[in-house]
């Protein structure tokens, strides 16, 4: 009986920089590669799978390290989560803006499961600009529009003792590595309650706004609709990106009232034509049933939507913001408008394009 000899992997070793990876950061801050410069990162790097992980990982280490110093430039900073908790306790981090006890303005961000903190996302990371896959242009737009930034981390809440440090899930079931739960942060949910109580209620009286992609909208819906009685004179407005929650998730009135006043969500692209990575459009997207205004960000994949609409966000907010607090009507108290509120939320707009930043600085 013949069988075949199982191939024997040779050992290989991965390098530690940008330039041993073959590839360079452009002048318009795009990670390209240095043989053929209009390509990106190249995932399939061998017929080996072990090989491209390791060659990613060590990609998105190089690339995780210098959003890490930009941050780090803008004034933000790492806190241990639990607050209080020793080096060698079960933690995470979040990133927070150095002026957060002082600044009564606050944005609060929450990025996808999956992302690491103060990364929207791998993929946007490597195919569009560092700026936009990371978290810089939202912390500097913040910055000039006068926001603290708290940047919560809902996808390294796994803690490893060997390692002493939270990971996230694909990567202890990579390594293989035992964890153990952090207290309060256990799931994301947990961890975006424990950010809102513990870290911007110690903080002096504030005026909030939030901005959450994907799962992360339906944690903040949630968590609002659950505790709206607390939040009512702080919240200012709300950013959804892809949002995964409906109208009927929600069912305090003066929260409701504020969904479909004070809250804007942005899809991708409705069909292929209307796609477009040049550029965003302001433009009605078709109405899902959200109770809030929902417009195109006209990006063809869900992990874009933020990267894509980021200007329209911050232009929302400092709307809400001069439009000052919700009157006694607004907040829900009238019967008569309550019932509108399940129901569709028309919004006409002028469509309007700006440049997203692709191949270039993204903001000015």
């Amino acid at each position: 009986m013949f069988r075949k000899k199982p191939k024997v992997r040779e050992p290989f070793v991965i390098p530690s920089t940008l330039a041993e990876l073959g590839l360079y950061i452009t002048p318009n801050d795009e990670l390209r590669q240095i043989k053929n410069p209009e390509l990106p990162y190249e995932y399939f790097q061998r017929n080996d799978t072990a090989y491209n992980e390791a060659y990613k990982a060590a990609v998105m280490k190089c690339a995780y390290d210098i959003v890490d110093e930009r941050l780090q430039k803008l004034g933000m900073e790492r806190h241990r989560i639990p607050l209080g908790a020793n080096e060698d306790e079960p933690q995470t981090e979040v990133l927070v803006s150095s002026d957060l006890r002082t600044n009564a303005k606050k944005l609060v961000v929450l990025v996808p499961d999956g992302s690491r903190l103060g990364i929207w996302g791998d993929r946007i990371l490597t195919t569009w600009t560092l700026h936009a896959g990371s978290m810089e242009d939202a912390v500097r737009r913040a910055q000039e529009a006068g926001y603290s930034a708290v940047i919560c981390n809902p996808g390294e809440l796994f803690y490893v003792p060997s390692q002493r440090r939270a990971m996230r899930l694909f990567e202890t079931r990579a390594s293989g590595s035992r964890t153990e739960t952090i207290p309060g942060n256990a799931s994301p949910q947990e961890h975006f309650r424990y950010v809102m109580e513990e870290v911007i209620k110690l903080a002096p009286a504030a005026k909030v706004v939030v901005l959450a992609h994907l799962f992360g909208t339906e944690r903040v819906v949630s968590y609002f609709n659950a505790n709206w009685n607390d939040w009512a004179d702080h919240l200012t407005a709300l950013g959804l990106a892809k949002t995964q929650h409906t109208a009927a998730d929600t069912n305090d009135k003066a929260f409701r009232w504020f969904l479909a006043n004070r809250a804007v969500n942005y899809e991708q692209a409705l069909d292929d034509q209307d796609s477009s990575t040049e550029k965003v459009s302001n433009r009605a997207a078709r109405n899902a049933g959200f109770g809030c205004a929902t417009f195109s960000a006209e990006c063809r994949f869900m992990d874009e939507v933020v990267a894509a609409a980021l200007p329209f966000y911050f232009e929302f907010f400092e709307k809400m913001e001069k439009e000052g607090a919700l009157t006694p009507y607004e907040a829900g108290e009238s019967e008569e408008e309550e019932d509108d509120l399940a129901g569709e939320v028309d919004v006409e707009v002028e469509e309007v394009a700006v440049d997203s930043g692709l191949g270039g600085s993204g903001w000015e």
